[in-house]
């Protein structure tokens, strides 16, 4: 990671220095702890955002909906309004740093208020599932304990009911984020669906149960699907905790019928690709297609 960020930081020195541009502009995040080792020895006219009040570029008003990102922001040549459909603390820093290259550059507020908002959301990243009412499913690609707890804290600041979170991993990679995933998907959800994602030439059950071993050191109960099905449907209140389903497609559904209205369902960990690999072979499989069929079956 050091060198990664060695490595960036060429680019905020001599990368500048030696342009031959008249106007050389540095915009850094100053929320990230490497912003403040960068406004060090950064070249140029210095552009600073972040979410407090520290900088060029802030954000004195926000709201975080389902429906995306709307905020009142703070730059040098005064305070507009943006909407985006993004969702997510991420997405807001992003935004606020195309705002700060917007400003550097001098376009007009409303050309950067305009872009923004015709940003459409990215196929499986957080990428909702049409046809829920009464309930909301989101698929995305948090394939990793970081990506997965960056995934689960977005959508627990938009529901209004219980977090439910259907994840894997996949087989023939790195073993040792499988409990840290666990641990996270336990404790970061109020129900954690695990399932197989892509086993590859592993054991499906093998991989589930490195999975499971993170699960274990939290506090959250582990149930048979079947009983926490009855458990849920008997009454709005107990019944969090986790359960096994090693068939994906199985999972999924389980999931959908498990939620209740103002209930939010994350399928995480394959996003937007269209296959599953079992053994030596890729067969078709799209979390969002399952999820599709599932709500509808449900009836939304």
């Amino acid at each position: 990671m050091e060198n990664y960020f060695q490595a960036k930081q060429l680019l905020f020195t001599q990368c500048l220095s030696e342009s031959r541009k008249k106007k050389h502009f540095s915009v850094i995040n100053i929320d990230d702890p490497r912003g403040s080792e960068l406004l060090q020895v950064a070249c140029g006219t210095i552009m600073r955002y972040g979410v407090e009040k520290r900088g060029e570029i802030w954000p004195q008003q926000m709201e975080e909906s389902e429906e995306g990102l709307r905020a009142r922001v703070s730059t040098p040549r005064g305070t507009w309004a943006i909407h985006s459909p993004l969702i997510g603390r991420h997405n807001l820093y992003n935004i606020l740093a195309a705002v700060s290259v917007g400003e550097a550059l001098g376009l007009p507020a409303q050309a950067i208020a305009t872009g923004i908002e015709k940003l459409s959301r990215v196929p499986g990243r957080l990428e909702r599932i049409p046809g829920g009412d009464r309930i909301r499913v989101f698929v995305d690609y948090a394939h990793t304990g970081d990506a997965l707890a960056r995934a689960l804290d977005t959508l627990r600041r938009v529901t209004l009911g219980e977090l439910i979170v259907v994840f894997g991993c996949g087989g023939d990679r790195d073993r040792g984020k499988r409990a840290v995933m666990g641990k996270v998907a336990a404790t970061a959800s109020d129900l954690a669906v695990l399932t197989s994602d892509n086993p590859r030439t592993e054991d499906p059950l093998k991989i589930i149960e490195e999975v499971e071993r993170g699960m274990r050191e939290t506090t959250r109960k582990k149930y048979q699907p079947a009983d926490l099905m009855k458990e849920r449907v008997a009454a709005r209140d107990g019944g969090t905790g986790y359960v096994v389903i090693p068939d994906r497609k199985e999972a999924i559904y389980w999931a959908v019928r498990a939620a209740r209205p103002g209930d939010v369902v994350l399928i995480a960990g394959k996003g937007h690709e269209d296959y599953q690999i079992l053994g030596e072979k890729k067969i078709h499989f799209d979390d969002r297609e399952e999820a599709t069929q599932a709500l509808a079956s449900i009836g939304g």
